[in-house]
Formats: structure tokens, sequence, C-alpha cells
């Protein structure tokens, strides 16, 4: 059973990305397929789940009910799945249910793609923490205001549990006293490789509870750092660092800034 923020996440991707897609499709000229909606996808790749979703049940407004893209104008309470419930009510169509067999067979599909995604968590971590070469950690001190995040990019990043979440693009963190910035010059999707981030987060939501500590490594060269007088800048091929506030320590290729809240 969902909660009501998942909910809410997967009506969102539907009337955001899942009418882009119907959009393009329309401009494409490509007929409505179920391909998408058929096709089996692991529990880390749910998100494009929405996607297709949201673009079907656009077409099937197109079918039942011609006025419903005024209608969303109009109201943003609405959603593509409200309209079409309201659209076939007249209908009075039985309501199809999946047999004992094929909830049977959702579920063990479901605790295989589940054990499968915490195998590749543990190795996505593994992976990480032993990469060679340099490695800047930055900390919060306690006490001090967590980062937020200004930035980041869901496609390329995956959670690892325990508030740990990977960046393999795209990510932008800050406070008051500064901001880290990263982007990996050598992102593939589907793959962590080049310069990569790994993010704690204080409170419970994965990216916008607050992070108390990030780690980045993959670095295609030896970072140029500047420090002085409580200020500490970072550069190198993808990256930027600078915060005041901010102690520097160095243990071999690691590099550890942490944030203290001034005085």
């Amino acid at each position: 059973v969902l909660t009501t923020q998942q909910m809410a996440f997967e009506t969102g991707l539907e009337m955001m990305e899942g009418t882009a897609r119907y959009l393009g499709q329309l401009v494409l000229g490509k007929a409505a397929s179920t391909e998408t909606l058929l096709k089996t996808l692991p529990p880390d790749d749910f998100r494009w789940r929405p996607y297709a979703t949201g673009c079907a049940f656009a077409a099937l407004l197109d079918r039942f009910d011609g006025s419903w893209k005024l209608r969303v104008e109009e109201d943003a309470d609405l959603t593509l799945e409200l309209l079409l419930e309201g659209a076939v009510e007249e209908y009075q169509a039985p309501i199809a249910e999946f047999t004992d067999s094929e909830l049977a067979e959702f579920k063990r599909a479901a605790e295989e793609g589940v054990s499968r995604l915490l195998a590749r968590r543990d190795s996505l971590l593994v992976e990480f923490e032993s990469r060679e070469g340099q490695r800047i950690v930055l900390k919060v001190a306690p006490g001090a205001d967590p980062l937020a995040t200004e930035r980041f990019d869901p496609i390329t990043s995956a959670l690892l549990g325990s508030g740990r979440m990977l960046h393999g693009n795209i990510l932008t963190l800050s406070n008051d006293f500064g901001r880290v910035e990263m982007r990996n010059p050598h992102a593939t999707r589907g793959q962590f490789v080049g310069l990569n981030a790994l993010t704690t987060v204080r409170g419970e939501h994965p990216v916008f509870g607050g992070i108390d500590s990030v780690g980045f490594a993959g670095f295609a060269g030896e970072a140029e750092v500047d420090e002085g007088d409580g200020r500490v800048r970072i550069v190198a091929d993808g990256f930027v660092m600078e915060f005041s506030s901010a102690g520097l320590q160095r243990d071999g290729n690691r590099i550890t800034v942490t944030l203290s809240r001034p005085e």
C-alpha cells in the first residue's frame, strides 16, 4: 500500500512527465502504445513508470473527455487520474481485479527485485568507499547548520539506505557560509564512473532533510587547495568548493573540511 507522500510523488510525475511524453508522441505522430506499460521495471527504475501511466491517462482522456486539457489549466487540483475516473463513470464498467495467481507472481517478482536492489546498493557503496586517488570529505560540525540541496540529478543518483545517497553527475550543496558544486565530466547514465559524491542526510528526507556530510571521489587529477583565515577553496575538474568558517585537515590523499558555526 502506497503512503500519501508516495502517491503524491507518483501523481506529480504523471502530471509533469507523463503529459510531456504524451505531447512528444503527438508531435511525432506516434500512436498510443502499451509497450512501455507492459515492460517490467526493476524497483530502482520506478521513476519511469509514471511517464508511461501519465501518457496513457492523457491518451484515454482524449477518447473520453475532449475538454480535459482546458479543465487541467483551470483547476490546479485536478489530476489525470481524477479526470479519467470522472470521464468513465457513466459507463459503469465492472472493476477489473487481479487473480490470486497474478498477485502471487507480482509478490514474487517484487521480492526478487528488492533483493537485487539491496545487493546493488551494497556493491555501489563498497565500490565508492574503495576508490583510490584523492578523496574530499565535507562535514558539518555539531550545532552548525546543515547543507541544503540546491540541485541534483535524480536520474543519475541512487539511494543506498541509512540516509545515504550516491550522486553520479550533478550536485550543488550550500549554507549561509558557502557552497560546493559538482558536475561529473565523465557522467554515464546507468553507471557510477568518474567524479561521484556520497551524501548523508540529517533529517528523514534523503535529499531535502539537510546534509550533514558529503564525500567526493573519482577525481581525474589533484585538486587545487587554497586555505587561510578560516576560508577554504578547493577547485578540480568538475568541482568547486568554497566556504568560510571552515577548517581543513589532510591525511594522505584524504582532505577533510569541517564547517563550524561562527562565534
